[in-house]
């Protein structure tokens, strides 16, 4: 038989002393805690994630998707409206350094420039991105709203017209008009514009094409199209029927004016009237003993505006010299020297020549009316249409950081004084606009 070995085997573990109660309830307590804390933070962070994502598919999905407006049932594109807005600043910077530049070659003797209001308005426009924005967005609404009318008005642009509208503006000219060849019998010749090649042309406009891409400007086919909403705009104005009137009654007169004098030294408004009439009474006078009314008018005339051409206002209607020198006018026969008439401006003396009551409207003041009837017309059809907008100042992207940096240089322009325009009219009188037919001493307020 095998030896039996003498080691005893080891004892065997105690069983660990059973948990009591309590000890147990605590202990699963915990544990829950622990798995409730484990979920919550699970949540928390899921919801942050589902925000930011949120957040970003609304800022780079849904936003630019959802229209900025509606005109009829047509949406307009937020991105669309963006790349608008930025055209228009570009357009803005542009324009104000035009004046700028305009301003440094004309600058007065102050060294101010000239055209300083002109930069403030722009400026302004420029600095204020909500406002633009709310006029671009404007802009938008009325183009897709004359696209919809000339289209129920059967007026379309052939893509021939568009192209050949933009090569206007770009100095080319498929026909170019031949020079013609020098005389020599004269000295000195006016060059004109000089027309660019095909070449030029094709360049300048994909080196336009390209900088407005580059700039987060209009695409090639936005830009085409402003010169197809120009060319429908003219169209869709001559295609509907507007209540503009052609002829008016009309007079044509010649005119002397006699200011009333400055009060100094005493004098009263009374003393004054009482020797611009006197002085008008006499010339009268001159008159009827057989001088020439334009040759005494060139002499004595105190309105600067009609006094190099012997008096003349050309035909006028209603409406456009103030009231005391209107009546008195319409109510002369012609050929007739009429009494001193007073208004505000002094004492004038009015020779009618000829009268028409339905005297053609001249063609500047007939496309004024046109287009005021046009857009009276339109502003109609925009109260009727169906537009909806969906702008909000969190619409309006920041001014880019070159826009603002534009701003920032226009400070020390903005900073000069303004000029004094040249030459000071006479006391009592108003400069009138260049180009403006009417004499500065009768023309009605606006």
């Amino acid at each position: 038989m095998a030896k039996q070995s003498s080691r005893k085997a080891p004892p065997a573990p105690e069983a660990p002393p059973e948990l009591s109660r309590k000890h147990h309830r605590l202990r699963e307590e915990e544990r829950r805690k622990q798995t409730i804390l484990i979920a919550a933070v699970g949540v928390a962070l899921g919801l942050v994630v589902v925000i930011l994502a949120g957040g970003l598919i609304n800022e780079y999905v849904v936003k630019p998707r959802r229209p900025i407006a509606t005109v009829n049932g047509e949406a307009l594109s937020t991105v669309a409206f963006e790349r608008r807005l930025r055209f228009s600043q570009d357009n803005l910077m542009n324009q104000i350094s035009q004046y700028v530049q305009f301003g440094q070659q004309f600058a007065g003797q102050s060294g101010g420039n000239p055209f300083q209001q002109a930069i403030q308005s722009l400026y302004d426009q420029l600095s204020s991105p909500e406002t633009l924005s709310l006029n671009v967005l404007d802009n938008m609404i009325e183009t897709t709203l004359v696209k919809q009318l000339a289209a129920k008005q059967g007026v379309s642009v052939a893509d021939d017209e568009v192209a050949q509208e933009i090569e206007k503006d770009f100095g080319y000219s498929r026909n170019p008009t031949p020079t013609p060849t020098p005389d020599p019998a004269i000295t000195t010749t006016v060059p004109g514009p000089t027309p660019v090649s095909l070449d030029s042309y094709q360049k300048s406009y994909q080196d336009t094409i390209r900088s407005l891409s580059d700039r987060g400007s209009l695409t090639e086919a936005e830009f085409r199209d402003l010169y197809v909403s120009r060319l429908l705009r003219t169209k869709l104005e001559a295609a509907v029927q507007l209540d503009v009137k052609e002829t008016e009654d009309m007079v044509k007169a010649r005119h002397i004016l006699i200011r009333f004098p400055e009060l100094k030294d005493g004098k009263t408004q009374a003393q004054a009237e009482a020797e611009a009439l006197d002085k008008i009474k006499a010339i009268r006078e001159r008159i009827v003993k057989g001088e020439d009314f334009a040759t005494v008018a060139k002499e004595v005339s105190e309105d600067t505006g009609s006094k190099d051409s012997g008096g003349d206002l050309g035909w006028f209607a209603k409406g456009k010299m103030v009231p005391e020198f209107e009546n008195a006018a319409f109510s002369q026969q012609p050929g007739v020297l009429g009494d001193p008439v007073k208004t505000q401006y002094g004492y004038h003396l009015i020779l009618v020549e000829e009268k028409d009551p339905a005297h053609k409207v001249d063609d500047n003041e007939l496309k004024t009316r046109r287009d005021t009837a046009f857009t009276d017309w339109l502003t109609k059809q925009k109260d009727a249409a169906s537009v909806q907008r969906n702008w909000s100042a969190s619409a309006v992207p920041p001014l880019p950081t070159d826009v603002k940096d534009f701003l920032a240089s226009l400070s020390s322009v903005l900073l000069q004084p303004t000029p004094s325009p040249a030459g000071t009219p006479a006391a009592g009188g108003t400069p009138a606009p260049a180009g403006t037919p009417a004499p500065e001493a009768t023309p009605a307020a606006q």
